[in-house]
């Protein structure tokens, strides 16, 4: 079990006690509430529209295609159920203990867990949600079963996917091979995640066998998500032009296959070939860019966008890898993109994220740009639904937090490894004796040092392992003002009989100039980007009745050839920090010289910018 403390714990008790985490289904209740799409509401030839937020009016949409709910009603679930178990809060772990309940009473007798009716599941012409709202769903109950271990919940589940594996036999008809099948269909590929966790729990092969035969199939049909398919990873020159959240989701299933079948090296030369693309779409903030669309574009910081789901989903990605391989750049990844890209997409002060987002962003007003000739798009705002595009955005943005707590400490056997160095309480067992780490010192808001007091109940031995950030110039542990511990890799390693004793860490990191893809150069500080913010206006746009929830576009004070402060970084500069009386961060002040004249140019922590620039010439 792992808790949250520090900046950690804040933010999961105010988006559960006063944001959209705890409150989305009052925000939206017609999408969540009124819709009883697993149970009494399900999907029938009969139906002929549901209220899909942006699609409320559109009656001519056939049925197969109305599954949108599924996904906003259970990946909302999922991180309202993680949280309320990591917080221990009482008040919502009665509302989690109440929708399993009512989850569960909505399967069939065969096991069916779905969204359709007798007369349209398995059996579809065109876009369906079949196999994607059973993996949105089945997530949050095997979230639930995670931290309670109720083999109900275990039961069904492997219940309702047996029948999946039935009524989409291998061999059998394609799940993804329709003439009209879109979005719902190709997210249904992630079926894979269930799978994994099924053969994680069960150690039964049977269910990596048939993600094979999914992958295979996937790769074979004409879908709408092709960036994954084995002759495109396979083809040195295709580039990426997929909806961006399909395409890094999918990266998961190559992962489960390369190390589930490690005796079909297939699979691992499909991953390591999509792993060596995938630097070429990720912006300096960690970011996966694709706004929605990837189409066939490398990562820019000011031209190229990116969803917030896209960044929950190839958060998820990195931590199954980091899982399979243990490698810590993984972690790397993991912390930089929670850090930076998921924490500035999100309004620093109160609960609402943007759905669309840049590194280098000068308008938040719908379209990035308001000078743009594309006056469709709405997603580059802030809300704490966006309801007019579509609940999708904000649900991924109540998973990323506990997805992120639930991976800072990996176990194996005796050997205990912190991967992930936030503020954070760990307590397991070993060899059954109980033992607690507690973790202090939040490195991720500047401070230079943390310290790991461990308790055990009595004198056990087991390694401990604390990796060493790709960005850490130096990193000094004593072990109860001994230097006990030894260096291999990128870990440092302390090998002991443990009671009650205290370990303290320091580190050393100085700012930096790094540059992107495109040449441009950006600041870093230890495990901080940092941004030059915008000044801007602020006008509310929408408010919820009786709430503090609000919509907030957010309009440049500046032209943007104004925001466009170019210094030549090659010339003479030095970093201060500076703590000023309206912040409650430092910020990060740069000094540079040019035909002798002093400049300076102060900059903020990325995840604390609105409007901001990230990348100078």
């Amino acid at each position: 079990m792992i808790k949250a403390k520090g900046w950690l714990q804040d933010r999961l008790e105010r988006d559960l006690r006063y944001g959209f985490v705890g409150h989305l289904d009052e925000l939206v209740p017609e999408l969540i509430l009124e819709d009883d799409i697993y149970g009494k509401d399900r999907l029938t030839l009969d139906t002929k529209s549901k209220d899909l937020g942006a699609k409320a009016d559109s009656g001519d949409w056939e049925v197969q295609f109305l599954w949108w709910n599924s996904e906003t009603q259970s990946n909302w679930w999922d991180g309202l159920v993680r949280t309320a178990f990591i917080m221990e809060d009482e008040e919502y772990l009665e509302k989690v203990n109440d929708y399993i309940a009512n989850k569960l009473s909505t399967q069939d007798k065969d096991g069916y867990l779905g969204i359709y009716g007798e007369d349209l599941r398995y059996n579809f012409s065109g876009e369906n949600g079949e196999l994607w709202a059973q993996t949105s769903l089945f997530r949050s109950l095997l979230g639930y079963y995670k931290y309670t271990q109720n083999q109900e919940v275990l039961d069904a589940v492997i219940k309702a996917v047996e029948l999946t594996m039935q009524s989409y036999n291998i061999g059998g008809v394609n799940p993804f091979d329709y003439a009209e099948g879109f979005a719902g269909v190709s997210h249904g590929l992630v079926f894979v995640d269930i799978l994994e966790i099924l053969s994680s729990i069960t150690s039964d092969k049977k269910y990596i066998q048939y993600a094979k035969w999914l992958y295979d199939c996937h790769s074979t049909a004409n879908v709408s998500e092709k960036d994954c398919q084995e002759h495109n990873i396979n083809d040195d020159e295709y580039l990426f032009t997929g909806h961006g959240v399909h395409t890094y989701e999918h990266i998961r299933v190559l992962v489960t296959l390369a190390y589930g079948l490690e005796e079909d090296n297939k699979y691992k030369r499909l991953l390591n070939k999509l792993l060596d693309k995938l630097p070429n779409y990720i912006t300096p903030s960690g970011a996966p860019i694709g706004d929605e669309w990837i189409r066939g574009c490398y990562a820019n910081a000011t031209e190229t966008g990116y969803e917030y789901c896209s960044i929950h989903e190839l958060l998820h990605t990195y931590t199954l890898l980091l899982t399979k391989t243990q490698d810590p750049k993984w972690a790397d990844n993991i912390e930089w993109l929670f850090i930076n890209a998921a924490q500035g997409s999100r309004h620093s002060m109160a609960s609402r994220i943007s759905y669309l987002n840049c590194d280098n962003i000068y308008n938040l007003t719908g379209d990035k740009d308001p000078l743009s000739e594309d006056k469709t798009q709405t997603r580059y705002r802030y809300s704490p639904v966006h309801k007019e595009a579509a609940v999708c955005c904000v649900p991924n943005a109540g998973r990323i937090t506990p997805y992120y707590v639930e991976n800072m400490w990996h176990q194996q056997d005796d050997v205990l490894t912190l991967f992930l160095l936030g503020e954070c309480v760990f307590e397991t067992e070993i060899k059954g004796t109980k033992v607690v780490i507690e973790v202090e010192g939040c490195y991720q808001e500047g401070s230079e040092c943390m310290s790991l007091e461990i308790k055990a109940e009595r004198p056990i031995e087991f390694t401990l392992k604390i990796r060493k950030p790709k960005w850490a110039e130096k990193m000094c542990i004593n072990d109860d003002g001994k230097e006990n511990f030894y260096v291999e890799g990128d870990f440092a390693i302390l090998k002991k009989e443990w009671l009650n004793q205290q370990c303290n860490i320091e580190f050393e990191w100085t700012p930096k100039f790094e540059q992107d893809l495109n040449g441009e150069y950006y600041v870093t500080k230890g495990p901080l980007l940092y941004a030059l913010p915008i000044e801007h206006e602020e006008k509310v746009t929408k408010v919820f009745e009786d709430t503090s929830f609000r919509e907030i576009n957010y309009a440049s004070k500046h032209r943007r050839s104004e925001c466009f402060k170019i210094f030549d970084v090659m010339k003479e500069y030095k970093f201060t920090t500076m703590e000023l009386h309206d912040k409650s961060y430092k910020s990060l002040v740069l000094t540079y010289y040019e035909k002798n004249k002093e400049n300076v140019v102060v900059l903020d922590p990325f995840k604390e910018t609105i409007l901001r620039r990230t990348t100078f010439n």
